[in-house]
């Protein structure tokens, strides 16, 4: 029940895109128990903080950020969905961070 009720809480929660083509191997880093008020922090731009997903094609990492007790698998599956370059159905976040990146004008020189 608790996992089905934090589902419902994310945006998005198992509705992500198939990865772009041509999405760069990331290397992958996972930073777990970050307090409430830091991960709200972090992952601002998201719609519930639970975790979060930073991609850098510029470095080609990815950092995945959990909330104190929210290293949960279904959670860890849908950010390890964004660091595959996948996005939430609708959006077109990673496709266009991707194109960008291909034209060589993403990463400062």
């Amino acid at each position: 029940m608790k996992a089905a009720l934090l589902c419902l809480s994310l945006a998005g929660c198992g509705s992500m895109t198939a990865a772009p083509e041509g999405w760069p191997e990331l290397t992958r880093t996972e930073v777990l128990n970050v307090g409430v008020g830091e991960v709200a922090k972090i992952c601002a731009d998201t719609f519930a903080p639970l975790a979060c997903a930073h991609v850098d094609l510029c470095t080609l990492t990815c950092t995945t950020y959990y909330q104190s007790g929210m290293y949960l698998q279904f959670i860890r599956d849908h950010e390890d969905g964004h660091c595959n370059g996948s996005d939430h159905v609708g959006e077109t976040t990673f496709a266009d961070l991707l194109a960008l990146w291909k034209t060589g004008k993403a990463c400062p020189q």
